[in-house]
């Protein structure tokens, strides 16, 4: 048979390879060699230099892997098969002898390794070696992976996902789910987050950050970000039908999206097919995006805004945020990464962060909220920093469209933000003329908090960082949403209170927790209610 080589190295070519694979032994392992930045060394120095470094790579790898054989299949990409005698040794070589070059060229390997079986198709062990290879091609910490089994089972995933996406959006397998955003300050809800799940009639239940990860790879999530937002197009004009109010909804777009088509003129085709006014619509884009093409991105966020959408900066503090961001960008809201909550009560450095986020943001006049709420000390300590909104499991889980959801719509719709805003500011702006003398020079260390009164229960809102440190000395930051019912003693120096609209001492002992005493002040009472809200400062 006719041996076919690679007129450029000198090495077999893929026929070439794969003939002499089959009619020789030369071991069980195949190689996959990849020169990482290929192409940069062509456009950067020319594609003689290039053709140098393919032909110089070739006889660092034919004096190092000797009696092997060698194949150039592609412009970069070589394979190799040989026995395991000296293998990474020979490995560590290839990539050392490979980096320098000449003058300021850097060439870098990335190598992928196979362990085959005996009778195993050449075939099937090349594209091994080129999975393995796959998995460390952006890791910079790695040059070379070996293959396992669950190399195949992702790319097996992932082809699946690529050839049945089309199939899924035309049978509706991808559906969206919502998940509240609630209020701070009032537990009701305040938008929706439409999220993209897809229920497959033969994989069952995919999960989002596999398979949105591959349409991104592929440049199809655009397809997929349009899709949700028609869903929720098609959703709110069912809602308008029924003569129900629609709840303003955030949409997720990948930063890949913008890449491949105008995403503000595409988005603002469906919104304007579908009738409903933009201001409806909320633009979720992550911060990740913003660092890796911050030209388009800018021009995209102004258009939105133009069009009449929000635009919210997504995962805030996730990866390598830049303050930049910040000062370059029109955001109405940060959207703080759910990272900052874990373990928050066990790390105070994690406390920290979050507040002055908060009130950075506060400062610029940029609404926030925190994602992964999901425990009441959660939510009480954000509320207590200022935080505007806040999402997570312990209000709920994304739930499709169904019962569920309206119930919790016609729960949780809160018409009482002027009154929110009104407790809110009273809370941080204490009216110290009106306290008693012996609270105005000490009000820093006092504990104080937010509470909400109706006749025998009493809800805390918000409390300052000593009453939160209080809190969580006494073991109550999961106490279910800090509702508890009054005593008789405290009762009525809330009532006396109330009627005299002055600041009154209460000293009364609990079962609940240990308060004895302190100040109770009414702010306002709740529209179209039984319920005040009141100043409590306690003196321990």
């Amino acid at each position: 048979m006719k041996e076919m080589y690679d007129s450029l190295t000198g090495v077999y070519d893929t026929q070439g390879y794969y003939n002499k694979v089959e009619n020789s032994h030369p071991g069980l392992v195949t190689i996959c060699v990849d020169i990482s930045g290929m192409k940069n060394i062509n456009m950067t120095y020319g594609y003689t230099t290039g053709d140098h470094v393919l032909k110089r790579t070739a006889n660092i790898l034919t004096r190092l892997f000797d009696h092997a054989i060698i194949g150039r299949f592609n412009d970069d990409a070589f394979f190799i098969r040989t026995n395991e005698a000296g293998l990474l040794e020979k490995v560590e070589k290839s990539v050392r002898y490979s980096k320098h070059y000449k003058g300021d060229i850097s060439v870098s390997l990335k190598i992928g390794i196979y362990l085959g079986e005996a009778g195993e198709n050449a075939h099937l062990a090349c594209d091994r070696a080129r999975m393995a290879l796959g998995t460390i091609k952006n890791d910079f910490s790695k040059y070379y992976q070996y293959y396992n089994q669950k190399m195949s089972e992702n790319y097996e995933n992932r082809r699946y996902i690529i050839d049945h996406f089309e199939d899924a959006i035309f049978n509706k397998y991808i559906k969206v789910y919502y998940q509240p955003i609630m209020y701070a300050m009032s537990n009701s809800v305040a938008s929706l987050e439409a999220l993209a799940r897809w229920d497959d009639p033969i994989k069952g239940f995919l999960s989002p950050g596999d398979f949105i990860n591959v349409l991104e790879s592929v440049n199809l999530c655009y397809q997929l970000d349009l899709y949700i937002l028609e869903q929720v197009c098609i959703d709110m004009k069912e809602y308008l039908k029924q003569g129900k109010e629609i709840v303003s909804t955030s949409i997720n777009l990948s930063p890949n999206d913008f890449l491949n088509i105008d995403m503000v003129a595409a988005v603002k085709e469906v919104v304007d097919y579908h009738g409903i006014d933009h201001h409806h619509f909320i633009i979720e884009i992550t911060e990740s995006a913003f660092i890796k093409d911050p030209k388009t991105l800018k021009k995209a966020v102004d258009g939105f805004h133009e069009e009449g959408f929000q635009v919210w900066m997504d995962d805030f503090g996730s990866g390598y945020s830049s303050l930049n961001i910040l000062k370059e960008y029109n955001f109405d809201l940060i959207k703080i990464d759910m990272g900052f909550l874990r373990h928050l009560e066990d790390y105070p450095k994690g406390k920290l962060i979050i507040k002055h986020m908060v009130e950075l943001a506060r400062d610029l006049n940029i609404n926030t909220l925190v994602e992964g709420v999901e425990i009441p000390y959660h939510a009480m300590y954000l509320r207590g920093i200022g935080c505007d909104l806040l999402q997570g499991f312990y209000f709920s889980k994304p739930i499709p469209l169904g019962d569920q959801l309206h119930s919790l719509l016609a729960e949780h719709v809160d018409v009482n933000d002027a009154y929110y805003n009104d407790i809110d500011k009273a809370f941080y702006h204490l009216d110290h003329t009106t306290m008693p003398i012996e609270l105005r020079k000490e009000i820093e260390q006092i504990a104080y908090s937010l509470i909400e009164y109706q006749p025998g229960m009493i809800h805390f809102i918000k409390g300052n960082h000593t009453y939160l440190d209080f809190l969580e000395t006494h073991d109550l930051y999961n106490s279910q949403e800090y509702r508890l019912p009054t005593t008789k003693g405290f009762e009525e120096a809330i009532q006396t209170a109330i009627a005299s609209k002055q600041w009154v001492f209460y000293e009364e002992s609990s079962s609940h927790y240990e308060f004895s005493k302190g100040w109770i002040y009414p702010i306002r009472k709740k529209p179209h209610s039984n319920i005040w809200a009141l100043m409590l400062i306690m003196n321990r």
